[in-house]
């Protein structure tokens, strides 16, 4: 999450959709008055050279006094709109220019599940297996509580009305889509994004190779609301 009362503008963190190495960017630009959640995999695990990027390695030390506030929701990076707002009450949120990103719910569950093997070190033993015991893997997943589940509270409210001013999607580009608005909250474009965080997920690999029909049946019924809204195919 970023939020730059400076600049009065807000980037609501969504799970799995390259929202870590989208902060980092805009970190680097940001005023020093910004609140920026801090990614828990460090330096290493968000890909920053110690010593080329020791400026925004400091800054996000600075933004961790973010994280020395009370909230109710347990992971901090993925803080709900609700949950910012209610923390700045002060703030005029009808002057803030907010924004999520989304992401093809297929692939976003992809993703955490490759995650999820990465964190019980069984990504190379997984793409060895059969596919018999690749699914029965998937279904152990899908019947667990590591399976991924809709974000959409994060950024709407009990009536999934949504919350924020925008929303980007994540196969259009992170720089091209960020840029629609950035001039507009006094903050500079993004060339480029250097930062490749936390890539669990062999580039090569989609849905289709990994789930059976009753895993996207599952995945369409929790994800029915972003499959309508978002007018992903299912």
């Amino acid at each position: 999450m970023i939020y730059s009362p400076s600049n009065r503008f807000l980037l609501v963190q969504n799970i799995k959709v390259g929202g870590t190495s989208l902060k980092l960017e805009l970190a680097k630009n940001l005023p020093m008055d910004s609140y920026v959640t801090y990614s828990g995999s460090g330096p290493i695990g968000t890909n920053l050279s110690i010593e080329d990027d020791r400026d925004i390695i400091d800054k996000l030390n600075h933004y961790k006094n973010f994280m020395e506030m009370s909230f109710s929701e347990p992971i901090l990076t993925h803080i709900s709109y609700t949950n910012i707002k209610n923390k700045f009450p002060n703030e005029d949120w009808e002057k803030v220019t907010s924004c999520v990103f989304v992401r093809n719910p297929y692939s976003t569950v992809l993703s955490h599940f490759f995650m999820t093997l990465q964190f019980e070190y069984l990504v190379h033993k997984f793409l060895t297996y059969p596919k018999k015991y690749q699914d029965v893997v998937v279904d152990n997943y899908f019947n667990s509580h590591h399976q991924m589940l809709s974000t959409k509270p994060i950024y709407t409210d009990e009536n999934k009305n949504i919350l924020v001013n925008h929303v980007f999607k994540y196969e259009n580009g992170l720089e091209s889509e960020i840029n629609k608005i950035l001039p507009l909250v006094g903050l500079p474009t993004i060339d480029s994004i250097k930062y490749s965080a936390k890539k669990f997920k062999p580039s090569d690999i989609t849905y289709k190779d990994v789930f059976s029909e009753r895993h996207l049946d599952i995945i369409q019924k929790e994800w029915a609301w972003e499959f309508e809204e978002f007018k992903y195919d299912r």
